[in-house]
């Protein structure tokens, strides 16, 4: 018997003896990355015997013993699993406070609860919350994930997969931070720390061939030309080693790459949303911000190609596609730097919302991109309070990674957000004085196998100036001290969906008869005119939706491209489930007005009516997400609400006004009309809290019609309730 399999038999045996008694049982799993894959096949593995088990997901997992207690009063099941992973130490220590103050209501549990922890999250909270820890009866080291999977395959609790030729990566190299000098002195100690890493490059080029070459920021000192020149040779000498064109070489500025002399009389920082729009929409806007760039845009110009982003580009200009061996993938190149001056830059600084989105459309127009990679100098921690969170969850949204510079010091970790999760990489300084630590990353992307494997390397005095750095990852000695991390799935739709509906409606629209063109419009929301736009923030132009607008009279077209495979559903949902939901929906003369007063109320009705008898066929073979759930309630309302020549009638989800994030927004005549906020079960505050926030929408959004949809609640407490505040609430 392995190791493995012993482990899991004596969890079984535990859990049989504790059945029914509360009773907290730890695993320390390796890092964050395996935590929720080694839940799953424990939860398989655990569940094949005779013992029933339910695992508590999402925000739950986060909010504690009170909660996890409560969930386990209203499951039927022997035993009970949780995996919280809170991103941080800050996170991690909140998380151990509220541990602590909760600890008690462990007792309330309804069974053994076994909770799954990373071993960096578990010593963390250990050091903060020692009483909690106290209540553990049993604590286990995690197997690998994959002693699991093997184990799984071994008992046919996941079906084996044959195996796969190996991925051929995309290998990369990632420094920042040159602070490259002409100064004699200067030159000979950035010679020696420099003339070293070409020296690796060179030596590595056979086992390790590059393929890309990414520079985060501060190439020079202080943005001015004569140090450029010192920047251009060493670039050559880079090109040289690594045989990477210079095509291949992607850059942007940091706030050493400012003239600051050029700066100093310039607009210092935004003050509004508005500014920041006009800044980087409008061209004119940074004609005089441009000029600080002037040296390190014509030096680079020469080295990497001219008429490249170099990081100056804005919105659909800052994105390059590159190919390599059939992988395409997207490298965003963002100036953090365009209002950095002096050393009090954090908080003054701008990235633009407006710039990301504009990127992010480029990125989603192009088919097959498997991996989107955005580069920045700054931590967004430097930005202003007033973008800092748009900015986050636009790259959580649509980036695979982001890799920057600025501090000085590594720094790697996985961003997870409610929309998605990126891998952030902050390369050390390359160059900084030889006497202070320098380094670099080299690193290797599996697009196909969502995951991104980095080995750090470090400046050192010995006979090989540069070595591998122990000290970054030092669990991972068995590994040669590289580490591998995984990459979320897009919660958002995949990359290139759009250009790929686009395909199949213009073939469906070339072979649609002339009746079916006059109601086959189909419209991707864009902000066309964004000053307009800004006049009206309810207006279609603003409507920054992450799906198509598909009028009720579109539901035919939308069918057909389902059944083609490249429905507006495929970054949520499998084909299959997809065309299962379009024959669900009922089809029915009696359709819903758009000037119905109480559309929302029909509309929420209707829904509840037939939620039951179809739930089990839309989920099958999908947990009850949040995200399927609003795709579902988008499909019925694209099936019932209809709309006549006064009252045009768009649905649109995962819609973006300005901060505010409605689930479902409806349009009548490209003015936004109503909203629905959608979430799931938690007892009836969860009801409260999707009210507050629908009444947030009202208030900020000048309507006056809204509603909520509460998922997953238990047949006791299903219906169709109003609030106070007259918002219709359907819990299903």
């Amino acid at each position: 018997m392995t190791a493995t399999a012993a482990l899991v038999g004596e969890l079984e045996a535990r859990i049989g003896l504790s059945r029914g008694t509360p009773t907290l049982l730890l695993m320390i799993v390796r890092d964050d990355q395996s935590l929720t894959e080694t839940a799953r096949h424990l939860s398989a593995l655990l569940g094949r015997s005779a013992l029933k088990l339910y695992q508590i997901d999402g925000a739950a997992a986060k909010e504690g013993p009170a909660r996890w207690a409560e969930e386990s009063r209203g499951a039927t099941a022997d035993a009970f699993l949780v995996a919280v992973a809170p991103v941080g130490p800050l996170a991690a220590r909140g998380a151990a406070k509220l541990f602590n103050a909760q600890r008690q209501n462990l007792r309330d549990l309804a069974g053994p609860l076994l909770l799954l922890l990373s071993k960096k999250d578990e010593a963390q909270i250990r050091e903060t919350a020692p009483d909690f820890f106290s209540w553990v009866a049993q604590s286990y080291e995690a197997p690998s994930l994959e002693a699991l999977i093997a184990l799984s395959v071994e008992r046919g609790v996941v079906e084996h997969e044959p195996e796969k030729p190996a991925e051929i990566p995309v290998r990369f190299l990632h420094l920042s931070d040159l602070h490259l000098r002409p100064a004699p002195g200067k030159r000979y100690d950035q010679g020696r720390v420099l003339k070293g890493l070409i020296a690796l490059l060179a030596r590595d080029r056979a086992e390790f061939p590059l393929d890309l070459i990414f520079i985060t920021g501060d190439l020079a000192f202080a943005g001015v030309a004569e140090e450029y020149a010192v920047v251009e040779q060493f670039l050559a000498d880079l090109v040289e080693a690594t045989g990477v064109p210079g095509e291949r070489i992607f850059v942007v500025p940091g706030n050493h790459d400012v003239d600051r002399k050029t700066s100093k009389w310039l607009l210092r920082t935004l003050t509004s949303d508005d500014e920041s729009t006009d800044f980087f929409i409008n061209d004119a806007s940074r004609i005089w911000h441009a000029h600080k760039f002037d040296a390190y845009r014509t030096s680079m110009s020469k080295v990497v190609g001219a008429n490249r982003p170099l990081g100056l580009g804005v919105g659909p200009d800052a994105v390059e596609i590159v190919e390599v061996r059939g992988q395409r993938i997207a490298v965003a190149s963002f100036n953090s730097a365009w209002f950095a001056h002096d050393d009090s830059d954090t908080g003054k600084l701008w990235l633009g919302e407006a710039n990301l989105d504009g990127a992010v459309d480029r990125i989603e127009q192009e088919s097959e991109v498997s991996l989107a990679v955005a580069l920045m100098h700054h931590p967004t921690e430097t930005l202003s309070e007033l973008e800092r969170e748009p900015v986050e969850r636009l790259l959580e949204r649509s980036f695979d990674v982001v890799l920057r510079g600025h501090l000085h010091r590594e720094k790697t970790r996985v961003l997870q957000g409610q929309r998605g999760s990126y891998l952030e990489v902050a390369a050390p300084a390359s160059y900084q004085g030889s006497q202070w630590p320098n380094g670099c990353f080299l690193g290797e992307l599996f697009p196909t196998g969502r995951k991104v494997q980095l080995r750090p390397y470090t400046f050192s005095s010995g006979a090989d100036p540069w070595v591998l750095d122990a000290k970054v990852f030092p669990d991972d000695e068995k590994d040669g001290y590289r580490h591998t991390f995984r990459l979320g799935e897009r919660q958002t739709r995949s990359l290139g969906l759009r250009a790929a509906v686009k395909k199949g409606v213009d073939a469906t629209l070339a072979a649609a008869s002339p009746e079916d063109l006059r109601a086959a419009e189909v419209a991707m929301s864009a902000p066309s005119d964004q000053r307009s736009a800004q006049r009206n923030p309810n207006s279609a132009s603003n409507l920054r939706a992450k799906n198509f607008v598909l009028r009720a009279d579109q539901v035919d077209l939308w069918t057909t491209l389902s059944r083609e495979g490249s429905s507006p559903l495929h970054g949520h949902l499998k084909d299959h489930v997809a065309r299962q939901l379009i024959k669900l929906v009922p089809a029915s003369s009696d359709l819903l007005s758009g000037t119905d007063p109480e559309l929302l109320t029909k509309a929420l009705r209707g829904f509840s009516a037939y939620w039951d008898q179809n739930k089990s066929e839309w989920f099958k073979e999908l947990d009850s997400k949040e995200s399927t759930v609003t795709v579902a309630l988008h499909a019925y309302l694209l099936r019932m609400v209809t709309h006549d020549t006064s009252a045009a009638v768009a649905i649109v989800t995962n819609a973006r006004f300005g901060t505010l994030h409605p689930d479902i927004a409806i349009l009548i005549n490209g003015q936004l009309d109503a909203v629905i906020e959608i979430t799931r079960w938690n007892g009836q505050r969860a009801a409260e809290q999707a009210v507050l926030r629908v009444n947030l929408y009202l208030s900020n959004l000048k309507i006056t019609r809204g509603g909520a949809l509460i998922y997953d609640a238990p047949p006791a407490h299903r219906g169709l309730t109003f609030s106070e505040e007259s918002v219709p609430v359907a819990i299903v």
